[in-house]
């Protein structure tokens, strides 16, 4: 019994570092702008804009599309078989629609960053289900180099 509480408490403690707030890394604060590639079949829209600003101390600020970025953080990520592969995630909700045109609306974001060079890399992708309609399924995307502001 006391082995697997302990193993349960380390456990918990490993999620709750892997999720933590964290600082921004040394030239990944600043504003950010630039194009996100949609991968979805099912979305007409092939491009997205989206504007980001990251404070040293990881709160976050922006759009992507047509939606705001609320109680946005960075956050350390811990790459798994079906997350973004990237050394840090933006985790925010989103107050609008992603893409206004085809009224995709979506509830949260992982927008998945890493500095490669004076640019953001990354993907993202929104809640939702795996496979599905524009409706229900996860938008998703690439983020091939957002450039400062």
């Amino acid at each position: 019994m006391r082995r697997t509480v302990v193993v349960i408490v380390l456990g918990l403690a490993v999620a709750s570092m892997a999720c933590s707030k964290v600082s921004a890394p040394p030239g990944m604060a600043g504003s950010w702008m630039g194009k996100a590639e949609i991968t979805c079949a099912w979305c007409k829209q092939r491009e997205i804009g989206i504007e980001m600003t990251i404070a040293a101390n990881g709160a976050v600020t922006g759009k992507i599309g047509d939606a705001t970025l609320d109680a946005a953080r960075l956050t350390r990520n811990v790459v798994r078989p079906d997350s973004l592969p990237t050394k840090f995630v933006v985790k925010a909700k989103l107050v609008g629609p992603v893409v206004a045109s085809q009224g995709v609306t979506r509830a949260t974001i992982d927008i998945g960053v890493d500095l490669t060079g004076e640019q953001l890399t990354g993907a993202f992708v929104t809640n939702g289900d795996l496979s599905g309609t524009k409706e229900t399924s996860r938008l998703a995307g690439r983020l091939p180099g957002l450039t400062r502001r």
